[in-house]
């Protein structure tokens, strides 16, 4: 049962902290959301390699092999999948909001919308999956352990720990947004700021468009390679100036349409079609804010 008050306690604040308007404690919520999936799943393998073993359809190499892996979260998703714990469309949203998760605690941040997509899509992972876990969970039980039973369920004001299961899904209907709708969203901004600075930045010229953000993109990136040394990004800069994406009336069009397919679809394919758009767009949207500050900073400079 102490496994099992972890977990409970754990959603009941993930919940709670969802449901804030502060960001900041929005941030929290798809932290302990995260470490819930990433365990839940670990003890599910376990317990399947375990049986699988047992029965002598893996070897012992084998079963050490695959438990060794579990190290690292993409090992534990994947073989979640290939033991038949989740559904192989669910498996690609998981790694990616586990690194939305990482951006997060790592870095203290992450677009604001991509976490709040994040908590809703976990939102109904945890209502159609989270009391099948439990159930299977490992559990033991003592004194101790209803005592705080108890202070869960009063805290929670509940009369059993599976109403809050109930919370999930009112807490995705509630919302303004479908998870869908956000993606849309930061897509709309981005050609938004496009056409912005289209108008008045680059005086109506495309090749006078690409050619600023272009530049600014990548002397950010000179930038940081001579400051830090950094390998990865010296081996970057090429296969970007390569793939770089330049928007003109076309391609602004074609975006829009694209904004509208994106809000249709099943949530793995809204995803995957973001994530292609987010790679082509994103760096041209950094590109415009980078040249943003430099003009703040030379206007500064000028004022002095």
């Amino acid at each position: 049962m102490r496994r099992k008050n972890l977990y409970y306690a754990q959603l009941g604040e993930a919940i709670a902290l969802a449901k804030n308007k502060v960001f900041e404690y929005k941030r929290i919520s798809l932290i302990l959301f995260d470490n819930m999936v990433e365990n839940l799943l670990l003890t599910q393998n376990n317990i399947k390699l375990h049986h699988l073993f047992a029965i002598g359809q893996i070897t012992k190499n084998k079963y050490k092999k695959i438990n060794d892996g579990f190290n690292r979260f993409e090992n534990i998703v994947s073989q979640s999948y290939k033991l038949g714990v989740i559904e192989e469309k669910e498996k690609p949203i998981i790694e990616y909001c586990h690194k939305a998760r990482n951006n997060l605690y790592h870095k203290l941040f992450e677009d604001e919308r991509i976490t709040e997509f994040c908590i809703l899509y976990y939102c109904n992972f945890f209502h159609k999956y989270f009391e099948s876990f439990i159930e299977i969970d490992f559990t033991s039980y003592s004194d101790k352990e209803e005592i705080s039973s108890r202070a869960i369920l009063l805290k929670e004001r509940i009369d059993n720990l599976y109403d809050l299961i109930p919370r999930l899904s009112e807490l995705y209907d509630n919302y303004e947004l479908t998870p869908q709708k956000i993606l849309c969203n930061i897509i709309e901004d981005y050609i938004t700021t496009f056409e912005d600075f289209f108008e008045c930045d680059a005086h109506e010229s495309w090749t006078e468009f690409n050619k600023i953000t272009k530049n600014q993109y990548f002397y950010d990136f000179e930038i940081k390679k001579k400051e830090h040394k950094d390998k990865d990004i010296e081996e970057l800069i090429p296969k970007f100036r390569l793939i770089w994406y330049n928007i003109n009336d076309k391609n602004i069009s074609k975006l829009k349409e694209k904004i509208i397919q994106l809000e249709n679809l099943e949530i793995k394919a809204s995803l995957e079609k973001f994530r292609d758009l987010n790679t082509k767009l994103e760096p041209i949207y950094i590109g415009i804010m980078l040249y943003h500050s430099e003009q703040e900073y030379l206007a500064d400079l000028m004022d002095d």
